[in-house]
């Protein structure tokens, strides 16, 4: 992500390895993920590092995942092939990009990532579409189930497809210098 430098997941809180990588990070736009709370994450963060909003790390076995076809009426599904893995997108009837997610098999994991619906196409199932249409391809890959992490809000439509929370999951990151942050601390 281009506001991102680089990324370190941490699948669990280990309260020293997280405070040496943190002390050891002077820049902004690198990011820690830890699966865990920001209740146990904050306190062992230098001063000047901020938390994103809360979110899941959840997953889904291959037989949890749903892989319906249908696409909401006036829209059109797209699944390409990219170098790094498999993008999906819909476009709407002018042919301008309503939803969109990645997905990546890594270790006979499927990745998702990114799943976004733009805001004036909304409520009308199309993360659903693409996660579906993700989900698909990630079992013609060979995937034996698939992680995420998900907003708040995400993690309800991730739930209504067979998804499960397996933590909370913690984005910690340095702000770029300004007057205000986004995130409070």
């Amino acid at each position: 992500m281009p506001e991102q430098k680089a990324r370190y997941v941490l699948p669990a809180l280990d309260p020293e390895c997280l405070r040496r990588l943190a002390e050891s990070i002077h820049e902004p736009a690198i990011f820690l993920k830890i699966c865990a709370s920001t209740e146990q994450v904050l306190p062992l963060l230098p001063e000047h590092w901020r938390v994103a909003p809360r979110s899941y790390f959840m997953t889904a076995s291959a037989d949890a995942m749903e892989t319906g076809k249908s696409v909401p009426e006036g829209y059109r599904l797209s699944v390409q092939k990219e170098e790094w893995g498999h993008l999906a997108t819909v476009t709407d009837e002018e042919g301008a990009l309503a939803a969109h997610g990645r997905m990546v098999l890594e270790q006979g994991w499927a990745i998702f990532d990114r799943i976004e619906t733009n805001e004036s196409h909304r409520r009308r199932r199309l993360g659903s579409t693409v996660m579906r249409a993700l989900q698909a391809q990630a079992l013609r890959d060979g995937a034996q189930g698939g992680l995420l992490a998900a907003t708040v809000a995400g993690e309800r439509l991730y739930a209504s497809l067979g998804w499960t929370v397996l933590s909370d999951y913690t984005s910690a990151f340095i702000p770029p210098p300004s007057p205000t942050s986004a995130f409070p601390r």
